[in-house]
């Protein structure tokens, strides 16, 4: 039987302008000792421990840079008083990889409370990303320490899918818990870096830690994903007006579609997304996007980010106006699609501990 050929490594380039600038995820270095810069604090590595950090993290392959510094002006924090199994701030037990180490960052479209306060290595099972988590084995992630799920709802010890009923929540109230979740997880794992994707409103989350935290992020692969809102066309009011009614009917408040399709026009939202998106490529990182000719959610327009491997999938035959009013069956195609899966695993790349 012949043998599948090689997937071909992530090529990731700092712009030689930023060459010489200092930025989010590079680290200091003073005399002998290595600093990286986090939490109102440099962590300090030996030069063997910073080797196997380099290693650990994919430090250069995702543009990141040592810089030389005359005096270290911040409380230092030696990573060997880091320990490999401790308790959190939350009093939950957590796998810190104290000589760094990567995990992958799975986001399907909800961020609750009760997501927001899990403990880092309860793994959430969800079907959403079954067929990525499964491709992902094949480089080395099918390890359970290596992979995050922060945007599921968790009621009474079972994940719960995204339901009618999800839609009551704003994606500015989303944000908020996602900058509460990233802060934390900064703090308590400060020498992991981060692979996110997200799946339409996951990945507007994904987006919005990165933005955040652009430093913590090696990439950045988002599905199927309104990243800057939903544009207002007569059309999409019309079936957003019809949807509306009928989760009001049910005793829901909708408020998620008017939220994007606020977002769409914030002008000082937009202007930071792509900031943000020409930065972190131009930094080194890996960024993108895929989306389906005929997803009314996830359109060119909205969908295209500046910087990224911009993906378009052709017009799926399965959506029509009159049985799929909002293409969701074109929405969902990127999960399983051969040409985004593959995209995806190129930009994380293999498991550096193998």
């Amino acid at each position: 039987m012949p043998q599948a050929p090689p997937r071909e490594k992530a090529r990731n380039i700092r712009s030689p302008e930023l060459e010489g600038v200092f930025l989010p995820g590079d680290i200091y270095r003073h005399k002998n000792g290595f600093y990286l810069p986090k939490n109102g604090a440099y962590y300090k590595f030996e030069p063997e421990e910073f080797e196997q950090y380099k290693k650990n993290t994919l430090f250069q392959d995702y543009g990141r840079r040592a810089f030389n510094i005359d005096r270290i002006s911040r409380t230092v924090v030696p990573i060997g008083d880091i320990q490999e199994n401790q308790i959190d701030n939350t009093g939950n037990f957590k796998v810190a990889k104290p000589r760094g180490g990567i995990d992958n960052a799975f986001s399907s479209g909800f961020l609750d409370d009760a997501v927001v306060l899990l403990p880092y290595d309860r793994i959430l099972l969800n079907e959403t990303f079954e067929t990525l988590k499964q491709e992902l084995g094949g480089s080395g992630w099918d390890r359970a320490l290596d992979t995050v799920h922060f945007t599921h709802r968790f009621e009474d010890s079972v994940v719960k899918e995204y339901e009618s009923k999800d839609t009551a929540v704003s994606i500015q109230t989303s944000f908020k818990k996602a900058d509460v979740f990233i802060d934390r997880f900064v703090r308590d794992h400060p020498l992991v870096q981060l692979n996110g994707v997200g799946h339409s409103l996951g990945g507007l989350i994904v987006l919005r830690m990165a933005m955040r935290h652009p430093g913590v992020f090696n990439s950045v692969s988002v599905l199927a994903c309104p990243a800057y809102g939903i544009e207002p066309t007569e059309e999409m009011e019309k079936l957003i007006t019809v949807v509306h009614g009928l989760l009001k009917a049910k005793g829901i408040e909708e408020e998620l579609s008017q939220s994007l399709l606020e977002l769409w026009g914030d002008a000082d939202y937009r202007k930071k997304l792509d900031t943000f998106t020409e930065s972190f490529t131009k930094a080194g990182r890996r960024l993108t996007s895929v989306f389906v000719e005929n997803d009314r959610i996830s359109t060119k327009k909205n969908a295209t980010l500046k910087g990224a491997e911009n993906i378009e999938l052709s017009r799926s035959s399965f959506s029509d106006s009159i049985t799929d009013p909002f293409g969701l069956k074109a929405h969902g195609r990127p999960l399983r699609e051969p040409a985004s899966i593959e995209a995806i695993v190129r930009s994380i790349g293999k498991n550096p501990r193998l």
